[in-house]
């Protein structure tokens, strides 16, 4: 959760509780609790409901409710999400390397190229989330 206009907004879907309650509470009322966090294209609609999101870790749910009055405008999300998306992506792109130097290490030369290729297409990413960001 970040603030914006002294509203809290999460990172990764742009959501906000609702507003004029403690920081630490209004963190409560939204998580998305598993040990990283990933990209979820969904649709909000003001009132409660339940998002499930298949991980390899299994299945989970979010659950949250959202007020269409106190969210950011869609221009202001991007501002706060695309930095967020670049970072996810290096963090994702580091892990890959590291698998990428496991799999040679163990013999499996092909293996390693093939996630490189990974590696360098998250970079290719980055550089167009960035350059969307330089248009805001």
């Amino acid at each position: 959760m970040v603030l914006i206009d002294d509203q809290a907004v999460c990172l990764v879907c742009g959501a906000s509780p609702p507003s004029g309650g403690d920081p630490a509470e209004q963190e409560k009322f939204h998580s998305h609790s598993h040990p990283h966090t990933h990209p979820h294209t969904h649709a909000h609609e003001p009132g409660e409901h339940t998002h499930a999101h298949a991980h390899e870790h299994g299945e989970h749910t979010h659950e949250h409710v959202h007020e269409a009055k106190a969210e950011p405008d869609d221009i202001t999300k991007l501002r706060v999400l695309l930095p967020y998306w670049i970072e996810h992506n290096e963090e994702h792109a580091a892990s890959f390397q590291r698998w990428a130097t496991k799999a040679r290490e163990l013999g499996r030369q092909a293996v390693a190229e093939r996630i490189e290729v990974a590696v360098a297409q998250m970079e290719t990413c980055n550089e167009a989330l960035a350059a969307a960001l330089e248009m805001l």
